[in-house]
């Protein structure tokens, strides 16, 4: 979670105009503005990072373009939704685990309201992924939770949560209770900020 670290401390400590540049930069003055804010190990490697590289290498080595350019830094980052952040940042209780996300059920004590897996369904297998997330779905959310568990681009307004699936990868389709699976997804489309006029969607498992 080292990037993690890095982009919650500067919108915590950073003017709301430093947060924007500072994201789509990572400019070194305005890093040493909170550097001393981030846990040990985190200093460190970023530390380590702007004395040894150049800002060019450090953006060419760890992140996509997308993440860092200020077109998209900024339809993901308005003053408004940065402020809502940094809001909801002051009652975060964070804790990270290191573990294979299907070890996850030996490790969580505590049911959530919310849960993010990126887009893991996209690199494991289908039918086991289903049946993990459904017990996830049952033991550790919570009444009126989501989990969010798929990131679609530029999906052209994908509505059904079957083509959801198909969409992430056709291996989907012969999973063994796919359709009544989907019953429980929502497709949640919107402007993606990263494809000019086009639509992404997450798919969510509401309970």
């Amino acid at each position: 979670p080292l990037y993690q670290n890095l982009k919650i401390s500067s919108i915590k400590n950073l003017s709301e105009d430093f947060i924007l540049e500072f994201l789509s930069t990572l400019r070194y003055d305005l890093y040493l503005k909170f550097n001393d804010r981030l846990p040990d190990d985190v200093k460190e490697f970023f530390d380590f990072l702007y004395h040894n590289y150049s800002i060019k290498q450090i953006r060419d080595i760890l992140f996509y373009e997308c993440d860092i350019n200020p077109s998209s830094v900024n339809n993901y980052y308005n003053i408004e939704v940065l402020r809502k952040i940094r809001n909801n940042l002051e009652k975060l209780k964070n804790t990270h685990y290191s573990t294979n996300f299907f070890n996850l059920t030996n490790i969580l004590d505590t049911s959530y309201d919310s849960m993010f897996f990126s887009n893991i369904s996209h690199y494991t297998n289908p039918e086991f992924f289903i049946s993990y997330l459904q017990t996830i779905y049952e033991f550790f959310l919570n009444k009126g939770g989501e989990i969010y568990f798929a990131y679609i681009y530029n999906t052209h307004g994908i509505n059904s949560p079957i083509d959801g699936l198909l969409h992430i990868a056709n291996r989907y389709k012969s999973c063994k209770g796919l359709k009544e699976f989907s019953k429980k997804i929502e497709v949640r489309n919107f402007d993606s900020a990263e494809y000019n006029g086009c639509k992404d969607a997450v798919l969510v498992l509401k309970k």
